[in-house]
Formats: C-alpha cells, structure tokens, sequence
C-alpha cells in the first residue's frame, strides 16, 4: 500500500466536516481493513467487482464521520475528490450500491466479527500494550 498523501499541520484555521476525513482515512489505512474485508465472499456479487467491499465500508465510515447517516447522503460526495481521497476510497458507491452491499455484508458474521477485530487493533497500536490489558473481554 502506498503512502498516504496528506500530511497534518497545527492551524488557526476553522476546521469544517470534511476537514476530519483526512484523519479518519488515516486511521482506516493503519488497519488491515481493506485486505479483510475484500477477502469476503458474496455470492450474490460478481468477484471482480468495480466497487469493492472495502470502498462501501469505507463509504459509509466517511459519511458517519461527517454526521450523515443516510444512504442517499452518498450521492453528495461522489464527485467529491476531497472526500474519496481523504478516505482513501478508489470508487465511490451509488446509494442503492451502499444499502445493498451494507446489507448483503451485515449477512456474513465474519463482517462484524473483522469490524471489531481491527477496531481493537487500531486502538492497541495508538494506545500501546498498557490499553490491551485494561480492556474487558470482546462477546465476538
């Protein structure tokens, strides 16, 4: 994977909702996200598929990040250079493309179990071993 292109600077400058994507893509990027979530298989999805299943994951993490929480709020963003970019995102789904693929994901138990999974790895990488040992166990 290459190296992420947007570098993080101390401003004065007012900082808006698309400003906090840089630092959510930069995070997502820390995690083997992608790798895992590509690995999965649907059998209603075609393999080699324009969109993949990590460009809607990621998607949808932008647009929570943002405060939206509706599907048709993709639409929006997808001329958006700024948001695909800062979220590290290839192809920016249609809103049917979003809901349908979310779904036919939150199908699979492997989903939640790889969203937790590289959530905790996120969190042991940025707060050390010290975080890992105060955690409570994880009902995967």
């Amino acid at each position: 994977m290459k190296d992420f292109p947007i570098r993080f600077v101390l401003t004065d400058e007012a900082i808006t909702p698309s400003a906090g994507l840089a630092l959510v893509g930069y995070l997502l990027h820390r995690t083997k996200l992608d790798k895992r979530v590509n690995a999965l298989r649907l059998p209603t999805v075609r393999r080699e598929v324009h969109i993949s299943h990590s460009d809607v994951i990621r998607s949808m993490i932008g647009l929570l990040a943002t405060g939206k929480t509706d599907f048709d709020h993709i639409e929006a963003y997808r001329q958006d250079d700024i948001f695909s970019a800062s979220m590290g995102i290839q192809h920016v789904p249609s809103s049917p493309t979003l809901r349908q693929r979310l779904d036919q994901l939150a199908c699979l138990p492997m989903t939640e179990t790889i969203l937790w999974e590289e959530s905790i790895r996120l969190l042991i990488q940025r707060h050390g071993t010290a975080f890992h040992r105060k955690l409570p166990p994880c009902p995967l």
